[in-house]
């Protein structure tokens, strides 16, 4: 029969790889990954808010569209209506937010692998491609493949950099939860 080996008293004992943070640390990571998918969201909802506000007459609606001017030009020829009101967001923005709203509440709640760099390229390229040769007069893009261009660009964005920021945060968090070393020198 073959005796087993005791570790030393010596040595230290060795921590699991991967350790369970303590549960507030594990909820403080859960607030921190959703905030990107709470940020998407609010701003697809803004974007479909502003109209209904508009159409019911609340003053409101005008400081959501100022919001939403920030990160769209919001041209009226380039968007799309709800009823005579124009949404938040032009077609192309307004799909670039839905599809990075979807895929990164899909992407956290399947808990996606982040995107290959070439795959992101790839997933831009059809919206770059749209966009400038719309803007430089080659051709005239239609709603539908902006909306097309800008589901598939806030996808591909979306899939490349959430599960990455997610890896960041965890590896934030289980840092957190490890003891500080002590400078060389500090008697106990």
């Amino acid at each position: 029969m073959r005796a087993q080996r005791q570790p030393s008293s010596s040595a230290a004992p060795s921590e699991p790889r991967h350790a369970r943070p303590p549960r507030r640390l594990a909820v403080l990571a859960a607030l921190l990954k959703s905030l990107p998918v709470l940020l998407v969201w609010g701003i697809v909802l803004a974007a479909l808010a502003a109209p209904l506000l508009r159409m019911q007459g609340d003053p409101t609606s005008r400081e959501i569209y100022g919001l939403l001017g920030g990160i769209c030009h919001q041209l009226p020829t380039r968007s799309l209506f709800l009823g005579d009101a124009r949404l938040g967001l032009c077609a192309r923005c307004m799909a670039l937010y839905g599809g990075m709203a979807l895929s990164v509440a899909l992407g956290l709640l399947a808990r996606a692998r982040p995107l290959p760099g070439w795959l992101l390229v790839a997933g831009l390229i059809p919206c770059l491609l749209d966009g400038l040769s719309a803007n430089h007069g080659l051709w005239k893009s239609d709603t539908a493949l902006k909306l097309l261009s800008g589901a598939i660009a806030g996808s591909t964005i979306a899939l490349f950099c959430h599960p990455r920021y997610c890896r960041m945060i965890d590896s934030l968090v289980f840092r957190l939860d490890r003891p500080t070393p002590r400078p060389l020198g500090d008697a106990p």
